[in-house]
């Protein structure tokens, strides 16, 4: 049986409470832990830019089938928040170096849509890439496809200006990777609090236009 991952535990102000906890018991006993979101952007020729949602996979137990951030998972017992860059390894097959991270802050997530009480501290980062999503290696057990929305497309559904959008992408057919493009609605996302996908975009554009001061 694979060893369990264990978590750094803190309280509700982010303070190490000096416990180590495996993954199951912080989340059932809704103890706070730290993840990494990383969200990747890819500049286009006509001066927009695409943003990558991974579609997680069919299979999971949460959110099974819906887009959600390019590359995310939770830090382990003494990782730092750039430790998660290991994420795009494991689910893109890409590799980065974290100077190459820009970090927007610390998104405070305490909810109980998973069915369980879940609180974490999100490090949250953006990352210019160039690949185009055909181009990922994507992990068979977490993720079933990588879709591109242009900014502009995002700044129009989660605004609300919009009911939906087009994404294009490729996504997991019998085993294959294939390309696939689709109208999706904010149904089509795993839910966030607090228009979280409106803020990341709003610090994407900013950090395109070359603003040093970013915070969600």
């Amino acid at each position: 049986m694979p060893a369990q991952e264990m978590f750094d535990i803190f309280d509700a102000d982010m303070h190490p409470t000096g416990q180590v906890v495996e993954k199951a018991s912080a989340h059932e006993q809704g103890l706070w832990h730290q993840v990494f979101h990383c969200w990747i952007v890819r500049a286009l020729e006509d001066g927009d830019a695409a943003v990558l949602f991974q579609m997680r996979s069919r299979t999971k137990s949460t959110y099974a089938g819906l887009l959600d951030i390019s590359a995310a998972g939770h830090l382990s017992a003494g990782e730092t928040p750039e430790d998660g860059i290991r994420e795009l390894e494991e689910e893109l097959g890409i590799t980065a170096k974290p100077d190459e991270l820009v970090s927007i802050g610390i998104q405070k997530i305490n909810t109980g849509t998973t069915g369980y009480p879940n609180r974490e501290f999100c490090h949250t980062f953006i990352l210019e890439r160039h690949e185009k999503p055909e181009e990922y290696i994507l992990q068979p057990e977490e993720v079933d496809g990588v879709f591109e929305m242009r900014l502009s497309d995002a700044f129009g559904l989660f605004s609300g200006e919009e009911e939906k959008v087009r994404v294009r992408g490729v996504a997991r057919m019998m085993g294959k990777m294939v390309p696939a493009e689709k109208d999706v609605t904010l149904k089509d996302f795993v839910p966030h609090f607090d228009r979280y996908y409106l803020k990341i975009m709003i610090m994407i554009e900013l950090h395109l236009a070359g603003s040093r001061y970013l915070a969600i």
